[in-house]
């Protein structure tokens, strides 16, 4: 018999004491999700509530708060507009120009010293 045939399993750390798993209860388990599933019917079944628009979104938040929300959509708004302006045509004709306006960067510039 060799001192390898027998491996004992995983070591054993001084002073920390091994936790137990605890046993989950199902019956509970269950009751959350009976409880969950009613919760989801009510919400399907209950009509859309009417609502009055930025009132509820604005619900809890301050004037500031609103006008920068406010704000940040209309720039948001500006933007989209100011992108679909343009034909893909357009666009690529101004990136031409853009690019026509460039030094040619890709040239490879003189480094000899002897001519």
């Amino acid at each position: 018999m060799s001192a390898y045939e027998h491996v004992g399993g995983a070591l054993k750390i001084k002073g920390i004491e091994k936790k137990s798993k605890k046993k989950k209860d199902q019956a509970k388990q269950q009751e959350s999700l009976e409880k969950g599933v009613e919760k989801a019917v009510e919400a399907a079944e209950k009509p859309a509530a009417t609502s009055d628009g930025p009132v509820d979104e604005f619900k809890g938040k301050t004037p500031a708060e609103i006008k920068f929300i406010l704000a940040q959509r209309e720039r948001e708004l500006d933007r989209i507009k100011a992108k679909t302006a343009l034909s893909h045509k357009e666009k690529v004709q101004k990136l031409n120009q853009y690019l026509d306006g460039l030094s040619e960067y890709y040239d490879i510039p003189k480094v000899s010293w002897t001519k």
